[in-house]
């Protein structure tokens, strides 16, 4: 694995001019270094050209580059300043049809003056994903618009850091020209009027102390509703409504009260309270409820079974966020690593699908950011060094500490918690990648333990950490996580 080099002489310069001006230009040279580069060179030339033929209205020319150090005496009116270099030896073991789905999506923003046309590892750590640093999730997309178009309500239920909130914000944008997206955090919220005090907000601006007065003046339900129809009346359009964790609302809402029973009723009652208000007869909202864990099953747990819950969330649509495509994996990484600057070299890219993954994004872009400046030290790794490198980010990041204290605060509770922890976490983590394990087995570990029910420190488990569960099994969502906490365990 190398940085690309931006020396090398010949290739071929793709350039999109401006309509009206043609001193305004954006372009994209690729170089090649010697004759192993002709052939994907040729590829990519034969890939520019279809995507031509599909935007006849682009003002897209192609030019044969004998010396890139004199581009401008070839064209006049080209700005040096806004080229992108690249290599044909970063799509020298890419299919057409691969090579077509990388290159097409950067041709488009080139057409339309982007300023970045790949995803950068930099620009995409720690925050919500959005525009270019977005992992294309095409095939989730269009099942969960498709299921929204319907007139569908979804639960999304995805791992923990898997990129859901990212996920969602992306639907919001696909569907503003039809719905107005609202977005609700609800973990932040502990009563009815706290969160009915939100949805004023959101529609009239009011701050937060006249907010709540509100609330328990007209009622929290009453307020949801007015806040809706206000907000519908306002944009002329039907409501999208996000409500993320509201398994965690649920919990601060229910903490006060001792009896199940209590608490059973109380869950109810907001339930059918929210359902009412968001069923009104004048508005259209669409919902999506989602968390790391699945709301219909906490209802269960706390006494509420499917035909006894009210209103819009018995007939929800359950939607699984699955962890990322091998596929589509392998496609991400190559447009990171070509946003970064980083070039691959022989069995480089299949080390990197191996070991990495972006279904817990954070920690692979970390790793990725680290190396390229590892690579501008030493110029090139191979795959021992990159084994190297990774046990030793492995060993020493912080990307990790908040499952690492997720198990502190939860052993400061429950004895002996740490140890039930590792025995249910090692079940899956001594198989093979992607094996799984029966839900009996996990609860099995976590069984008596004072203080504490197996299948309350289970629904933890699965909430807390980067765990896949589908029909009574669990399975790793992360290769990374997975392989942090083998060497957390001693075990790799």
């Amino acid at each position: 694995m190398r940085l690309r080099k931006t020396n090398l002489k010949t290739g071929i310069l793709i350039v999109f001019f401006h309509p009206e001006e043609r001193s305004r230009n954006r372009s994209l040279l690729v170089l090649v270094e010697g004759a192993k580069d002709i052939e994907p060179l040729g590829r990519i030339e034969l890939a520019c050209e279809l995507w031509k033929k599909d935007h006849p209205a682009s003002k897209c020319e192609m030019f044969t580059v004998p010396d890139a150090g004199r581009l401008c005496a070839q064209e006049p009116h080209l700005d040096p300043s806004r080229i992108l270099s690249l290599e044909a030896a970063e799509f020298s073991d890419l299919r057409p049809e691969e090579l077509n789905r990388l290159l097409s999506p950067a041709l488009d923003r080139l057409s339309l003056d982007e300023v970045r046309i790949f995803p950068a590892v930099g620009g995409a750590v720690g925050a919500v994903a959005e525009g270019i640093h977005f992992i294309d999730r095409e095939r989730d997309m269009e099942s969960a618009t498709s299921l929204l178009a319907e007139g569908k309500n979804l639960l999304v239920v995805a791992p923990r850091r898997s990129g859901k909130t990212s996920f969602l914000k992306k639907i919001g944008e696909r569907l503003s020209d039809t719905f107005f997206p609202i977005f609700l955090d609800a973990e932040r919220y502990s009563t009815e009027e706290d969160l009915a005090a939100m949805f004023w907000r959101l529609a009239s601006g009011e701050c937060v102390r006249v907010s709540l007065e509100k609330a328990r003046q007209t009622g929290w339900k009453t307020l949801v509703q007015e806040s809706l129809e206000k907000i519908t009346r306002e944009k002329n359009k039907s409501i999208l409504l996000f409500m993320d964790e509201l398994v965690y609302f649920l919990r601060n809402l229910l903490a006060r009260f001792s009896a199940e029973e209590q608490k059973r009723r109380k869950a109810s009652e907001f339930i059918r309270g929210l359902s009412e208000a968001l069923r009104a007869e004048n508005l259209t909202v669409r919902l999506i409820v989602a968390g790391s864990l699945e709301l219909l099953q906490y209802l269960e747990e706390i006494g509420l079974n499917r035909d006894e819950i009210d209103g819009i969330f018995r007939d929800i649509t359950i939607f699984h966020l699955p962890p990322l495509a091998e596929e589509t994996l392998s496609l991400e990484l190559r447009r990171l690593l070509l946003g970064t600057g980083i070039v691959p070299e022989e069995d480089d890219l299949r080390w990197i699908c191996d070991n990495l993954d972006l279904s817990v994004p954070y920690p692979a872009l970390r790793f990725l950011d680290g190396l390229s400046a590892q690579l501008r030290a030493w110029g090139r790794i191979d795959t021992a060094k990159l084994e190297a490198a990774l046990s030793q980010f492995l060993d020493t990041t912080d990307a990790f500490n908040d499952f690492d204290e997720h198990i502190s605060r939860k052993s400061a509770e429950i004895p002996n918690l740490n140890d039930a922890v590792s025995k249910a976490l090692n079940a899956l983590a001594l198989g093979a990648w992607g094996s799984e394990v029966p839900e009996a087995d996990i609860l099995s570990r976590l069984h008596n333990l004072p203080g504490a029910r197996s299948e309350d420190l289970f629904r933890w488990l699965i909430e807390t950490f980067p765990l896949c569960r589908f029909d009574g099994r669990v399975r790793f969502a992360s290769r990374l996580w997975r392989r942090w906490w083998r060497r957390r365990e001693g075990i790799d």
